[in-house]
């Protein structure tokens, strides 16, 4: 009975793993299906991971040129510290007003095209930091460097954003540390002009060169996204 019992439980065994086809023969089971897969990443990410990585190197680049450039626009402009300090918060004044609109902009219009237009405004006035020669003339010069400086920053922020959202790996923590190496290498791009003696003037112009550049680079390759 036992060895019956076993004989009837290979059987079933047998005929669950087998099957007919059309012609009487018995082929094997395929077994289970496979789950289908998850969605890929856009063959472009690679592109824009790197355009965002770029922003955030650039807006650190400015930042660190302009600040270690401080005392030199301090030396134009014949300021005392208090007046100076003063004249400073024209570019926080700037960029909060401009921070809240690049957000309607951004949604509008796309964060990248913003963007690449904050990178152009920002390449027209940043010679004015060098050519302000008074009180006056550098609150404007700053508030319109703040402002252009809060709003690119709003516009790329977004755009990484989309861009981690759109692959499958964080990515925000290294792009703010990508945005403190460009600030060292700001800071070591004054430096060295200094050291070959390169006027305010015209280190500020090269960098307006260059933003301009990164405009074009830019509108190339950030990932499109409203």
């Amino acid at each position: 009975m036992a060895a019956a019992r076993t004989q009837n439980h290979v059987g079933v065994q047998l005929s669950d793993s087998t099957r007919n086809d059309d012609n009487g023969r018995k082929q094997a089971n395929p077994g289970p299906r496979r789950a289908a897969p998850g969605p890929q990443p856009p063959p472009h990410l690679g592109r824009a991971r790197f355009a965002a990585a770029y922003a955030f190197l650039v807006h650190g680049v400015m930042f660190g040129a302009w600040a270690s450039r401080i005392p030199a626009v301090q030396a134009n402009t014949g300021l005392d510290a208090t007046h100076l300090g003063f004249a400073l918060l024209a570019a926080s004044g700037g960029a909060v007003l401009a921070m809240s609109f690049a957000g309607v902009l951004s949604a509008r219009y796309g964060s990248n095209t913003v963007s690449v237009a904050m990178l152009l405004g920002y390449a027209a006035v940043v010679p004015g930091l060098a050519l302000a020669n008074s009180f006056v003339t550098l609150i404007v010069a700053l508030a319109f460097v703040g402002a252009f400086q809060g709003s690119l920053d709003v516009s790329m922020n977004a755009n990484a954003l989309a861009v981690e959202q759109a692959g499958t790996r964080p990515i925000i923590s290294r792009l703010h540390g990508t945005w403190s190496l460009g600030s060292f290498v700001g800071a070591a791009v004054t430096i060295a002009a200094v050291t070959v003696g390169i006027s305010l003037l015209a280190q500020f112009c090269i960098l307006a060169v260059w933003l301009a550049a990164s405009a074009v680079l830019l509108s190339r390759t950030m990932l499109p996204h409203k």
